[in-house]
This record gives C-alpha cells, structure tokens and sequence, in this order.
C-alpha cells in the first residue's frame, strides 16, 4: 500500500480520478474474496498484496475527488473533516467489529464482509460522483516512481522485519542504507524532472512540511497505541477479543464525533489551534494509559477517550492544510504525500512499539 500511494495519485491526475477510484474498488473488492476463501497461507498474502495495491489507489483518489467536488476553502474543510470522520471511524471501528466477527463467525468473514460494501461502492460511484483530472499534458515520471518504490519499500520492509531480524542484523542496515541512497537519488530527479511525480517546493512551505510531520507523529503514536493496548487487554488481561474491541470503541466513538465536528471548526478558528489542542490532548491520553495499565480498565478506557480526541482534532485540519496547498491539478499529488506518511506512520508505530 505505502509504495503504491504516488503512482496511484499520479495516475489519476493523468487517466481520471474517478476512473481510478472504480478500479481501485473493483479490485479491492475481488481481492478481499481472494482472502476469504484462500485455502493456504501463500495465497492469503498473495490476495493482501493485491489489497494494498487496491487500497492506495482507492484513498488518494477518493480524497482528490472530495477535494475536486468542493472549491470554495470553507466548504472544502467541511468536506475533508466529513471524509476524514468516515476514514478514521472504519480504521477505529475495526478491532471493535473485527474482534466480534472473528470470535462469532471465524476470520474469513473480516473479508467477506468487503464484498457487498464494494458492490454498492461502485454503484453510487457509478451514478453519481462526476470524472475530473488534470487538464494538462502529463507524463508519468517513471525514474521517479521507481526511486520512490524503492525508497518507501525498503523502508517500509525494514521496520516491518526489524523487530525480527533485529534492528542491528546485516539484512536490516542494508535495507537502511538503500533506501537512504535511494532516496538521495529521488530528490536528484525530481529536481530535474520537467513533471515531477513530486513537487518538492512544497516542502519549502514550513507549515505543509510541519504538517506533514505531524501527520506521521500522530498515527505512530495512535497505531503503536492500539496494537499495545490490543496485546495488552487480551495477552494481560485475558479479554476475548469481542470484549477487547468493545474497550476500544471509546476511541473509535470520541475519534468518529469529533472528525466531523473538526471539519466545521477548521473555518472558525483556523487549523493550528485544533492541532495543537489535539495533540495536546494525545499526549495527556498517553501519560493516562501509561498511569492505568496496572489500575482500571475504566481508567484505560478514560486515556483512549482522550487519545481518539486527539486524533480527531489533528487529522482533520491537517488534511485539509494538505490538500488546499496543492494546486487543484495536481489534487492527486496532495493526498498521495499524505497518505504516504499515513501508511508509514501506522506501519513504523506498529513495527517500533511492538519491538519494545
């Protein structure tokens, strides 16, 4: 999923948002069959691969839609906060439902469930979300894209395998180092690309870069979080995993409430104040769970209220600055930078705080 992000934005800016959104549906859709009913091992990661490819086409061109369908800034916050609400709630709500399903009806059906969802996905789409894209001729940076992979995929497979292999193993630092080279690499060309996959001017703005950063900072902290606390209420404290979900839908309730209220106060009182706020109250959710683990689960469930607040409050806004700095032909830049320090925020937090 992560390597996937920019070549999926790319492409939808060339051949059509929408037209890559229904693709994206169409396979994520067959693919998650594939998992639910692959007979072995192999097959299941086969299928999941797919998924990923599927799924990052699917995120940046839904949200470049979102953006293209709303012009006018206010309208366009309001819209992101609503999309970012209904991202963040299936992401949140997936180990409350996940747990339930797996516990009454086995894994398989965590798949399964994806098909009729996708089947009515593509028939809204299909009647009523219109096609846009950029109206320039574009080429498709294939140096750049190649780099990136590269770049993204070491990275990504390297904090994925380290707490295995160990961070210090030969296998580990060697993935390091490729993808610092290629990445040394990636900013060579796209320096002297005529049509850069990535406009690297926009990281001399210092509030996209800051928000960017903190876009990574938050789902390390909140992916890492939920993996440990998941481990911990069913590994430590022996909860099935339905009863482990349903301690978990405070954060999925606070986080889904609050996206869409942050969606609206983004044109009030501006993007800052709410990030701050939010990652304030991050950081006072963190230091309750640390303080509860050895307490109350209710105390637990009081640190993850305030963790799913936080997130709302920052995700929203920060989108939304994401995506407003983005000339709108290369709306499908925008939410590929974006979703690319998504994915390996989650996936680093996962990979870091698991090792510990």
């Amino acid at each position: 999923m992560a390597i996937a992000m920019m070549s999926a934005g790319t492409a939808a800016d060339i051949y059509g948002r929408r037209k890559l959104y229904l693709a994206g549906i169409a396979l994520f859709t067959a693919a998650s069959a594939a998992c639910g009913l692959a007979p072995f091992l192999e097959m299941l990661n086969l299928a999941r691969a797919v998924q990923g490819l599927a799924a990052a086409t699917v995120n940046v061109t839904s949200l470049a839609l979102v953006s293209g369908a709303f012009p006018d800034p206010k309208l366009k916050a309001w819209a992101i906060g609503i999309w970012t609400a209904i991202a963040s709630t299936a992401i949140a709500i997936g180990p409350t439902l996940g747990g339930l399903m797996v516990q009454q009806t086995g894994w398989r059906s965590i798949f399964m469930v994806n098909v009729p969802v996708g089947l009515v996905v593509l028939a809204l789409t299909w009647s009523f979300v219109t096609e846009s894209r950029d109206e320039r001729p574009r080429t498709f940076d294939i140096p750049g894209q190649l780099l990136f992979m590269t770049t993204v995929g070491a990275l990504a497979f390297a904090v994925i395998e380290g707490p295995q292999a160990g961070w210090r193993s030969r296998e580990i630092l060697t993935l390091f180092v490729i993808a610092g080279a290629a990445l040394a690499a990636f900013i060579f060309c796209e320096r002297r690309s005529a049509d850069p996959m990535m406009d690297l001017m926009l990281f001399r703005d210092r509030t996209y870069s800051l928000a960017i950063i903190t876009i990574f900072a938050v789902l390390f902290g909140t992916y890492g979080m939920l993996l440990v606390i998941t481990q911990y209420l069913q590994n430590v404290r022996a909860f099935s995993p339905t009863d482990a979900g349903l301690l978990l839908f405070p954060f999925s309730a606070s986080l889904m409430i609050v996206s869409l209220t942050a969606g609206k106060l983004v044109g009030v009182v501006g993007s800052r104040r709410l990030i701050l706020l939010g990652i304030a109250s991050q950081i006072v959710g963190f230091a309750v769970l640390i303080a509860a683990l050895q307490a109350s689960t209710v105390v637990v469930s009081a640190g993850l209220v305030f963790v799913g607040v936080g997130a709302g409050l920052c995700l929203t806004p920060i989108t939304s600055l994401a995506m407003t700095a983005v000339p709108p032909e290369r709306a499908g830049m925008a939410p590929g930078i974006m979703s690319v320090q998504r994915a390996l925020g989650s996936t680093v937090g996962f990979a870091v705080l698991g090792s510990i």
